[in-house]
């Protein structure tokens, strides 16, 4: 059962409320998006219709059992909410990369959304500030294999250092979620008018930090999967009056022809969709470009300077020439692009980086062990051989099994490293030993569940 007072005040702002009641019994929309790095197609016996506001995106006609494709586990797509994925409408139009901080990041969605929509070269620096979801965030920039998503660990009010220094900030702020409802039943009973009120003051001091980390001309997008005026009109109302003058209006996004609601706040035009009207769940968008921006500080980072640019292995050679930086740090080495070391020089001591550029690995005794996340990485160097899989032996490979049939086609004098792939994705390494082979795969990332009982 709904609450009664969310009852209420849906009926007060919407003519066919009880619609939206009828929509919120039934499943949630499903969608995916495709890595634009990696080019991976759907599987073709899912069935699937375009979503509207994304050109690349599809929503399917039921669920799947994504741990049962190879492709997912390789970062080919990124399962999200098709309304969520109308935020990236918002990234200033550019010919020219541009520099994007996603604030409240976590898992990963919006960020690798806002990656995929910039110009060729851009930076985003995906944030989250609760620390039991900074794995889950690391987890999907290492499945999507661009080096250009900076991942970090800070409070919002972190970055005020960096004031003025990006062309976007996207706060996709924690929110009472009650456009969440079908995907999370359990929030119909954490609902309460508390949880708005607590909700709604968070949402405050995070725009309140990020609002001057935008530069003069750059944009601030705000968003929640709520529909409580509290956590949302209100939320764009304070910040205009509370700039001074200094905001203006954005063109906005073509969304109302596929159903959302125009709404405005202090003369501002926002958005919302509900599942009753729009293919996907409940959101609240909203932007404003920044008129004048505040000066923050460049910094010349510790981290930066602390790292060892030594000698690379032999198996580091394919980067020569690449336009970026090998970096040995703590034993590892990663490779960084050039507009990556840029920033990190700029401002990497202001903050806990957590991920930066591409980790490749690191020398133990006569071997130099490549790392997971070069396996999965798009468009860069490879330097060891590959070994393509079927389905089923991807499958066995991602549970961490052997797969020795998989073998007989490799040169029996070659015991070296293998990046594994499963249609032209890299999925992990294996160690081939001549009679045997030892999958790479770390622990955290293998299926679990029994492969028998999806059959």
């Amino acid at each position: 059962m709904l609450p009664p007072d969310f009852v209420q005040r849906m009926r007060a702002l919407l003519p066919d409320a009880d619609d939206l009641f009828a929509v919120l019994a039934q499943p949630p929309a499903v969608a995916l998006r495709p890595n634009r790095s990696k080019s991976t197609p759907l599987p073709a016996h899912w069935p699937a219709d375009p979503v509207p506001w994304h050109p690349t995106a599809r929503l399917l006609a039921q669920r799947p059992v994504f741990t049962l494709e190879p492709a997912f586990h390789a970062g080919g797509w990124y399962v999200q909410e098709a309304a969520s994925m109308a935020v990236a409408r918002y990234l200033p139009t550019s010919e020219d990369p541009l520099l994007i901080l996603d604030l409240c990041a976590a898992p990963g969605g919006k960020a690798t959304l806002l990656l995929d929509a910039a110009p060729s070269g851009s930076v985003v620096v995906a944030n989250e500030a609760i620390r039991g979801r900074v794995g889950s965030l690391s987890e999907t920039a290492v499945r999507w294999g661009n080096p250009y998503l900076i991942v970090t660990h800070n409070d919002p009010q972190d970055f005020a250092p960096l004031a003025g220094c990006f062309d976007a900030v996207f706060v996709d702020a924690p929110c009472s979620g009650e456009g969440l409802w079908r995907r999370r039943p359990q929030g119909v009973a954490d609902y309460s008018p508390e949880q708005i009120a607590h909700c709604a003051a968070r949402q405050s001091r995070i725009l309140a930090a990020a609002l001057p980390l935008v530069r003069a001309g750059g944009v601030l997008v705000y968003s929640t999967c709520t529909w409580a005026e509290a956590e949302n009109e209100t939320q764009i109302a304070a910040l205009v009056r509370g700039s001074g003058g200094g905001l203006a209006p954005l063109p906005q996004p073509e969304l109302a022809a596929y159903g959302w609601v125009a709404t405005e706040a202090a003369g501002f035009p926002c958005y919302r969709a509900y599942p009753h009207r729009v293919a996907g769940e409940g959101l609240f968008v909203a932007g404003v470009q920044v008129l004048e921006a505040a000066t923050g500080r460049v910094l010349r980072s510790a981290q930066r300077s602390a790292a060892a640019i030594g000698k690379p292995p032999a198996e580091l050679a394919v980067f020569r020439g690449a336009d970026g930086q090998l970096i040995e740090k703590s034993g590892s080495w990663h490779w960084q692009p050039r507009e990556v070391v840029r920033w990190l020089e700029a401002y990497g001591s202001a903050l806990r980086v957590v991920q930066a550029g591409l980790a490749l690995g690191q020398v133990k005794g006569r071997d130099f062990v490549p790392d997971h996340a070069w396996a999965l990485a798009a468009s860069l160097p490879q330097h060891f051989p590959s070994l393509e899989l079927e389905r089923e032996q991807a499958l066995l490979f991602l549970k961490k099994e052997p797969v020795e049939g998989s073998f007989l086609n490799l040169n029996k004098e070659k015991k070296d490293f293998y990046r594994v792939r499963y249609a032209g994705l890299g999925l992990g390494w294996i160690k081939y030993l001549g009679q045997r082979s030892n999958n790479l795969l770390p622990k955290g990332w293998r299926i679990l569940r029994d492969l028998d009982a999806w059959d």
